[in-house]
């Protein structure tokens, strides 16, 4: 991949990994003591906030990964008791995969660490430009793509979607 020389892209990315880095110590940490790979802890985040329950086959082409790979990630959360993989009603070859709620407890968990880590660069910013940046914002957070993204004070702002797949996938 290419670096690209549009400056606006590189100081969006330049201040992205800032704020992904930013405070986020705690963060990090609860994700390593977790031993989770980072396939795993994706997986957990689709189906604690965007879908209640999926295929192995919906799942791998929403990460991008192959179907191996996810299905050797759900195997593992199986086996932690962070998923329940059971088969489908409608078509017992297809196996549906669900959170359960300790899985829920640590998405919400490491959401909320996320968010301390922004509260916290919030805090540092002056008034002047904490006001420049929620102007900025304020068009981007309106898209109806992003909208969805950003909760209304909720510690929790991504709450479950509707099930996107067809129930036999």
């Amino acid at each position: 991949m290419q670096a690209n020389s549009d400056p606006f892209v590189r100081d969006l990315g330049g201040f992205l990994k800032y704020l992904l880095a930013y405070g986020q110590s705690a963060f990090y940490h609860a994700v390593a003591e977790l031993d989770l790979s980072l396939t795993q802890i994706r997986l957990l985040h689709i189906l604690c906030r965007d879908v209640d329950h999926a295929s192995l086959k919906w799942l791998a082409e929403e990460t991008g990964n192959s179907m191996p790979t996810v299905s050797r990630a759900v195997d593992a959360l199986v086996h932690r008791g962070l998923v329940t993989r059971v088969e489908n009603p409608e078509d017992r070859r297809a196996k549906t995969i669900k959170a359960t709620d300790e899985a829920l407890a640590i998405a919400t968990h490491l959401i909320d660490l996320r968010l301390a880590g922004l509260e916290d660069f919030a805090r540092s910013l002056s008034d002047e430009e904490r006001d420049a940046l929620a102007r900025a914002l304020e068009p981007i957070v309106a898209r109806e793509d992003v909208a969805p993204m950003c909760g209304s004070g909720s510690t929790h702002p991504h709450p479950r979607k509707p099930q996107k797949e067809p129930a036999n996938a």
